[in-house]
C-alpha cells in the first residue's frame, strides 16, 4: 500500500505551532543517516574530490533571526497571514533558529546569523547564477564562523519569469527552512541570456548538479566540513517539483556525488512529472473537466505555455527544424500578446504575464495552441514532451516524499498519481492536499519547516 497523510490547513500556521495536527508515524522516520553509515568515513575525502567552483567575487548578505524572518514574512506571509498569526510565526521561527543541535557548542554570547551569497559557477562553456544559504555563528557580524552542515540540500525553484524573483537576487522560499543547521543550494539555472530549460529536465538537473558540486569545494573552502551524519536531499515544488526527481534521477547516476553528500532522497511538490499527463489534462479542463469539477474552465496559468515553447525552441532547435513552436505551437493569438517578449526580457512576474495571454487569447488550450499540436507527427511537440517524462524510464532508489492538493487548478493531480504508480511499491510517500497551487506551494515549505529534521519515511522496498 502507498502511505498517505493528510492534514487540514487551520492546522498548519506556517512555521511557528508545535502543536500541528499532522505527524509522520514514528515507525516510518529515520531521523539520523542510517543508509550511508557504511561510507561516513569517506565523506570528507569525497568532499575534497570537488574543487571549489563558485566563482570569485560573489555578493553575500548576513541576516540575524529578527532580520531573515522579516524578509520571509514580507515576501511569503503578510498576504496571507493575521497580524497575530505573524506574531505567533515569528515566535516560533525564532525558538526554532536559535535552538543549537548537540552537534554544536557555541561560545557564550554568540548567536547564529544565516548568509545568503548570491554566486556564479561554470557550467560547459556558461557561467551560471545561483545562491548559497549558510549557517555562521559569532558574537557580531564582522566575527563569524561558519557552521559544518548536518545537511545539503538542492532546492529547485518553482517557476519564475521575472529577473527579480530567481534566486540568485530573490527571496527564496527555502528560506522558511532556515533554522536547519543545513547548506542550501539554490541555482537560477540559466545565464541572463538564455532561455530557461523550462520542463527540460534532464538538462536542468544537469545544470543543478553542477552547482552543487561547486558548492561542495567552497564550503570546504570556507571550513564547513561535513558532518559524519551528514545527509542530503532534493527538494522543490511545482516547476521545481519536477525538477527536484530530475535531480534525483542524476544523483543516482553518480555514486561519488551520492557519497559526498549522504543522498537520502526528495521531497516534491506539485510537480509536472508527465508532461504528456499535463498537456492531456489541461486539454481536458479546457473542455470543461477542471479538477474541481466545475463547468469549462480557463487555465489558471498560460504562461506555462509561453515557457515551455520558448524552451523547446531553444534547447530542441534542430528537432524541430523549421516547425517551431513559437510557429506550430503557439496560437496566432497568443503570440499576438506580447507575452512572449515580456519572458524574454525577464520583466515581469508571472501574475502579469498569465493576465496579459487571458487578456489577449483566453485561457483555453483551444485558443492558445493552434490546431493539430498534438496529432500532427511532423511538429514533434508530443515527443518532446514523452522526451521530459520523468515517471518513464529510471527506477528510483531512493525514497520520495510527494505534496500534491487534489484541487491544483495548475499543475494537474494525476501527475503525482502517475508518478506513485510508475516508481517501486513502498518507495513513495504521499502527503495529499488541498487548496489551490499558490496556497499549497506555501503550505509545502512551511511543512518541511516544521519538521526535526528532514524526516524522510524508510523505504519499504525489497
Amino acid at each position: 500500500m502507498k502511505r498517505i497523510a493528510t492534514f487540514p490547513l487551520a492546522a498548519l500556521i506556517l512555521l511557528g505551532f508545535a502543536s500541528c495536527d499532522f505527524q509522520l508515524d514514528p515507525n516510518e522516520i529515520k531521523m539520523v543517516v542510517t543508509v550511508n553509515q557504511d561510507t561516513a568515513e569517506t565523506i570528507d575525502d569525497a568532499w575534497d574530490a570537488y574543487p571549489n567552483g563558485i566563482n570569485p567575487g560573489f555578493v553575500s548578505t548576513t541576516y540575524t533571526v529578527d532580520e531573515l524572518f522579516a524578509l520571509y514574512s514580507s515576501t511569503y506571509l503578510t498576504s496571507t497571514m493575521s497580524p497575530s498569526e505573524i506574531e505567533t510565526t515569528q515566535k516560533g521561527f525564532s525558538a526554532f533558529c536559535t535552538s543549537s543541535v548537540a552537534d554544536y557548542s557555541f561560545p557564550e554570547g554568540d548567536q547564529k546569523f544565516w548568509v545568503i551569497a548570491s554566486v556564479t559557477y561554470n557550467y560547459n562553456d556558461k557561467v551560471l547564477p545561483g545562491s548559497l544559504i549558510y549557517c555562521t555563528h559569532g558574537p557580531d557580524k564582522d566575527h563569524m564562523t561558519p557552521i559544518s552542515p548536518r545537511y545539503f540540500v538542492i532546492d529547485s525553484h518553482w517557476t519564475m519569469t521575472g529577473a527579480d524573483e530567481f534566486p540568485s537576487v530573490g527571496a527564496s522560499p527555502v528560506i522558511a527552512l532556515a533554522h536547519m543547521d543545513a547548506v542550501y543550494v539554490c541555482p537560477d539555472q540559466m545565464a541572463a541570456d538564455e532561455a530557461q530549460p523550462y520542463l527540460v529536465e534532464e538538462e536542468t538537473a544537469q545544470r543543478t548538479i553542477e552547482m552543487a558540486k561547486a558548492a561542495l569545494g567552497f564550503l570546504r573552502e570556507q571550513g564547513m566540513a561535513p558532518l559524519k551524519i551528514c545527509e542530503g536531499y532534493s527538494i522543490g515544488y511545482s516547476q521545481g517539483g519536477a525538477s527536484a526527481l530530475a535531480v534525483q534521477r542524476e544523483i543516482e547516476k553518480d555514486a561519488a556525488l551520492e557519497t559526498a553528500i549522504g543522498f537520502h532522497g526528495t521531497y516534491s511538490g506539485a510537480g509536472p512529472y508527465s508532461m504528456t499527463v499535463t498537456l492531456n489534462q489541461w486539454k481536458e479542463w479546457s473542455d470543461g473537466l477542471g479538477p474541481k469539477g466545475k463547468g469549462p474552465e480557463d487555465l489558471a496559468f498560460p504562461a506555462a505555455i509561453g515557457l515551455i515553447a520558448r524552451a523547446w525552441d531553444a534547447y530542441y532547435g534542430e528537432l524541430l527544424g523549421a516547425n517551431t513552436a513559437e510557429s506550430c505551437f503557439l496560437s496566432d493569438a497568443f503570440v499576438a500578446s506580447g507575452a512572449l517578449a515580456d519572458i524574454d526580457a525577464r520583466s515581469h512576474n508571472i501574475g502579469y504575464i498569465n493576465a496579459k495571454i487571458k487578456n489577449a487569447a483566453g485561457g483555453k488550450i483551444s485558443t492558445l495552441l493552434k490546431a493539430g499540436w498534438d496529432t500532427n507527427t511532423s511538429y514533434k511537440f508530443m515527443q518532446i514532451a514523452q522526451s521530459n517524462d520523468l515517471t518513464q524510464g529510471w527506477t528510483p532508489t531512493h525514497p520520495i516524499v510527494f505534496f500534491h492538493s487534489t484541487e491544483d487548478e495548475v499543475v494537474p493531480y494525476a501527475n503525482t498519481e502517475a508518478a506513485i504508480a510508475a516508481f517501486p511499491e513502498g518507495l513513495t510517500t504521499l502527503h495529499q492536499q488541498t487548496g489551490n497551487h499558490s496556497e499549497v506551494g506555501i503550505k509545502f515549505y512551511s511543512w518541511l519547516g516544521l519538521q526535526k529534521g528532514f524526516p524522510m519515511p524508510k523505504p519499504k522496498v525489497d
